[in-house]
């Protein structure tokens, strides 16, 4: 896929809830997970032509991926002042916001930014 059909296919399906991009390469050795301004920012840094096909993330979907890949190392708890993200790891107990950047900060540590599927 070339970098240009690439961006407007994003263009063209991204809705206003869709906060991430789930992408993989030919081999199908592993999956990409990524916000999508920061997708968009280091395009011209990635193998473009490597990339098969995408999907977009709302954040509830994403959460799902995270809860899916953190075997139980986080939790959402409504709070008074918003939703919130208790993440147990490294013998400590962190609470940190609810909002994507936090999701995909979290999901990057816990799978050590190498997703097999």
């Amino acid at each position: 896929m070339e970098k240009n059909e690439l961006m407007e296919q994003i263009r063209r399906m991204r809705q206003p809830e869709h906060r991430f991009i789930k992408w993989w390469r030919r081999e199908h050795d592993f999956l990409n997970y990524d916000l999508i301004e920061n997708f968009l920012d280091d395009i011209d840094q990635r193998a473009v032509g490597m990339i098969e096909n995408f999907e977009l993330l709302a954040t509830d979907q994403m959460w799902r991926e995270l809860e899916h890949r953190a075997s139980g190392h986080v939790q959402r708890e409504h709070r008074t002042h918003g939703d919130v993200i208790v993440w147990e790891h490294d013998d400590t107990e962190e609470v940190r916001p609810y909002n994507p950047e936090t999701i995909m900060s979290i999901f990057d540590v816990e799978t050590r930014s190498n997703v097999i599927d």
